[in-house]
């Protein structure tokens, strides 16, 4: 057997163990539903823009950075000789083009068609299973260590301190109420709501988060953030089981609040956790969907609020 057919076998088989991988990550992505402590140290590798399932697989792999062969090189940065990939898993999905309202695959479409193409009209299918594909971490480069990206996974050093800074958690929650106002149109009020903490009201023409007058600071900001993912989720009772909708939002605000270093794992899980049975009654595929959901919520709440620019601001 010569050198190029020995590792096309070698990659051959490293893909179908990553297939026979995935319903192991599954279950152990499922122990973290309701184990808080196993998603503390899961949250730095959720830096990479990835789903939920691939971070996983790159924190077993105790990787860190890590990027496409093609990314690495757009930015003159060499992968070392011998090195090996990292494999992970994107989603089966094809290309469509919206003609008469008939789908058409792009692969189907004649010359002529593509001249007046809209894109509008271009839809994305995604089918049951995925297609794998390699990355490298930042150590596989030739990349000097010291010109790495010192502020990479900065925003998580922020979990480190359990002290509020009460001055700048007034300056959060100021910042956060005009940023939301601005950008969504959702205003605030206060009334006492007993033993909630606080709700969403969208029944009017202008959302609104309402806060239970008795809650504390940093209370009211994860109460924000909980709020908010429900309202970029879409979130209807009527469509989707309130289970799911209260874990993906509570588990959402717990992530934007870690990066913050406002600590309220306790809180958060014990929320979740009131919604246990019905979220372990799911399936174990939508349980793992809506950690994702929750996951890129978090992420654009983090991006369309600028917090990054906050923290700079401040230095958290």
């Amino acid at each position: 057997m010569n050198k190029d057919t020995t590792k096309e076998t070698t990659k051959q088989t490293t893909k179908e163990k990553l297939f026979d991988d995935v319903e192991t990550i599954d279950k152990e992505l499922d122990e973290f539903i309701l184990d808080p402590n196993k998603w503390d140290s899961f949250l730095p590798y959720l830096a990479n823009h990835y789903s939920v399932r691939n971070n996983y697989i790159i924190s077993k792999n105790k990787a860190s950075i890590v990027k496409t062969l093609s990314a690495w090189n757009k930015e003159n940065i060499n992968i070392k000789k011998g090195e090996k990939a990292i494999w992970l898993l994107a989603p089966k999905s094809t290309k469509f083009i919206n003609l008469d309202n008939k789908l058409v695959p792009f692969s189907k479409l004649k010359p002529e068609q593509f001249k007046n193409i809209n894109k509008k009209d271009i839809i994305y299918k995604t089918f049951a299973g995925f297609r794998p594909f390699t990355v490298f971490d930042i150590t596989q480069t030739d990349l000097p260590k010291e010109k790495y990206p010192k502020d990479y996974f900065n925003y998580f050093n922020f979990m480190s301190s359990n002290d509020l800074n009460i001055e700048i958690a007034n300056k959060l929650y100021e910042y956060l109420i005009n940023k939301i106002a601005e950008k969504y149109n959702i205003k605030v009020n206060y009334e006492n709501l007993k033993t909630v903490s606080g709700k969403l009201v969208q029944n009017t023409n202008n959302p609104i988060i309402m806060f239970n007058t008795n809650n504390e600071l940093r209370q009211n900001i994860r109460v924000l953030f909980h709020e908010l993912s429900h309202f970029l989720l879409k979130h209807n009772y009527e469509k989707t089981k309130r289970g799911i909708c209260e874990f993906e939002a509570e588990l959402s605000a717990y992530l934007i609040s870690a990066i913050l270093g406002l600590k309220e794992k306790e809180s958060s899980f014990r929320y979740i956790k009131e919604w246990s049975d019905e979220i372990l009654s799911f399936k174990r595929d939508e349980r793992i969907k809506s950690i994702d959901n929750a996951l890129n919520t978090s992420r654009t709440i983090f991006k369309e609020l600028n917090l990054d620019n906050f923290i700079d601001n401040y230095k958290l």
